[in-house]
């Protein structure tokens, strides 16, 4: 795969600012974060708006954007730096949190709908297509169950304690599924990491 195509682009979806930095919802910036510190590279203010960072992984050049227009209006940012750089939409890879999902869980599609999260939504409108692949970090509570009024206060709120070496292990293991959908594509990576990695401990 990185012989065929040398750039690949992951955007972590959350919300600019840092109130907002260790909510459910910034999962997506905190994977990035992570993948960056990993493979020694630093993000810095883009042209357009949103944070931008490049690493080198074997043969490829791994372009990682966060979004700095705030969730509802993610598509832009990705269109903006899209129009920058020659990336094709199968080399794209989104990574955000997924409220149907239980917490533990990753799944990897190659395309779909917005599944009512409302960064992939504006992805869609901007983008004008589903089919750009995608890692949903699973955020729901084992423990309970969130009702639709409590859904904006839950995603906007921290990890309980309780929860965060949970999701230690589950942010390594969307880091390997990044290293391998870059190594292998998105094929072998979705039978390899789609699973709640609790059911394996």
């Amino acid at each position: 795969m990185s012989s065929e195509y040398s750039s690949f682009l992951f955007v972590g979806l959350g919300n600019p600012g840092r109130q907002y930095l260790q909510t459910r919802h910034n999962i997506g910036f905190r994977i990035l974060d992570a993948f960056a510190a990993q493979h020694q590279c630093s993000f810095e203010l883009g042209r357009g708006s949103y944070w931008i960072s490049k690493c080198s992984l074997k043969n490829s050049t791994v372009h990682l954007l966060k979004p700095t227009t705030y969730m509802n209006n993610s598509g832009l940012a990705i269109k903006e730096y899209l129009m920058e750089v020659n990336i094709s939409l199968s080399n794209l890879l989104i990574v955000y949190d997924d409220i149907h999902l239980p917490l533990g869980t990753l799944r990897i599609r190659q395309r779909g709908s917005d599944g009512g999260h409302n960064g992939v939504a504006s992805i869609i409108y901007h983008l004008q297509t589903l089919a750009f692949p995608r890692i949903r970090f699973g955020i729901a509570p084992h423990n309970r169950s969130i009702v639709s009024e409590q859904l904006y206060e839950f995603v906007l709120s921290p990890f309980e304690k309780e929860e965060e070496p949970i999701v230690e292990m589950v942010i390594e293991k969307s880091i390997e599924a990044m290293v391998s959908f870059v190594e292998h594509g998105c094929t072998v990576t979705m039978n390899r990491y789609n699973r709640n990695f609790l059911s394996y401990n």
